[in-house]
């Protein structure tokens, strides 16, 4: 009898209980159907290569299914307070809403730019990985800027009334942290111009800052030297001092001296000729010049001189050095050799 009595309660004022739970059921359905779905339209993007595409499944799967669930809570939340109170929601709930979309809509590009530079930083074709990093955050300060913007607009609040207490405290905060805004804005002009990238060797002379850079911060940068020591260097600084990128250098100068015994004078014209010619033949190789520049007291010196690619630099010198020496003992001549 208890419980009929409660089945009869439940069917005559507790409809909006069996509402919610329809409601609740319904959306973990459609979850369920919108993760398959996702997951097979990023299998297919995958397979064919569409990485922009599959990064944009990945992105939206959760903001979708967030987005989906708040809504079914609000229109539960709507039904209690409707049953319980006999009132609407206020007035300002509305505005927490479009907030609340807003912020998921930033969520998901902020997912689409996370997943897109994870597919470009994977690709092969990508050769330089630190204009992805700079466009990664450059990207992130123009989706925080635009949610903070268009955030204002939808709680009717003046950006002109925000410029202008932003000024007038700006000045003053200006002031008190001079040195923090310039390395910021040191930071923004590194990733926009792009003096250096991350994995670039540099030389900073008027600092003695010698290393590769393994992270470009916005207040500071993070450079090892050989000895894998790490230095953090403000921003600032790479504004003001001249900055030396080794790894964007095409060519590398290559100069080598050669010193022969006096006696070896008469094969000197054959080991220049023949070096000469298989500089020549090299494609890595441009300008190469084979001089006799000095006679001096105990040796005869042979000066060699080419503009080498960069990336050719060290296999090219010593595939130099042992032609040089094949040359040499091809004459039957030898290298001077110094008096004790």
């Amino acid at each position: 009898m208890i419980l009929w009595n409660f089945i009869n309660l439940v069917d005559a004022e507790g409809g909006w209980f069996i509402t919610i739970f329809a409601l609740f059921a319904g959306a973990l359905l459609i979850t369920k159907v919108i993760q398959l779905l996702f997951e097979k339209g990023d299998r297919s993007c995958v397979e064919k290569g569409l990485y922009w595409q599959s990064a944009f499944f990945r992105a939206l799967f959760r903001p979708l299914v967030a987005l989906l669930w708040f809504y079914v809570s609000i229109y539960c939340l709507n039904l209690v307070t409707d049953y319980l109170f006999s009132e609407q929601l206020p007035r300002q709930f509305h505005l927490f809403k479009e907030l609340i979309c807003l912020l998921l809509v930033s969520w998901f590009f902020f997912r689409w730019k996370k997943y897109a530079v994870l597919a470009m930083l994977s690709g092969k074709k990508i050769k330089d990985k630190g204009f992805v990093y700079a466009l990664n955050k450059l990207g992130s300060v123009f989706l925080t800027i635009m949610t903070l913007l268009i955030g204002l607009e939808v709680m009717d609040q003046s950006i002109h009334t925000l410029l202008a207490f932003g000024g007038i405290s700006g000045l003053a905060l200006a002031f008190a942290a001079q040195d923090v805004i310039a390395n910021f804005f040191g930071g923004f002009v590194i990733h926009l111009t792009r003096p250096f990238s991350v994995g670039d060797k540099i030389i900073v002379p008027n600092h003695k800052i010698t290393g590769e850079v393994e992270d470009i911060g916005w207040y500071r940068s993070k450079i090892c030297d050989e000895e894998k020591r790490p230095l953090f260097a403000p921003n600032a600084l790479f504004i003001k001092a001249q900055c030396i990128n080794i790894t964007r250098q095409k060519e590398v100068r290559l100069k080598e001296t050669i010193s022969l015994r006096h006696e070896d004078m008469k094969h000197v014209p054959k080991i220049i000729e023949g070096v000469r010619l298989f500089l020549e033949k090299k494609e890595e190789v441009t300008k190469p010049e084979v001089l006799l520049v000095a006679l001096g007291p105990y040796s005869i010196d042979i000066q060699i001189k080419a503009q080498c690619k960069r990336e050719h630099f060290k296999e090219f010198k010593g595939l130099l050095l042992e032609e040089v020496y094949a040359q040499i003992k091809k004459v039957h001549a030898d290298f001077a050799q110094l008096p004790l």
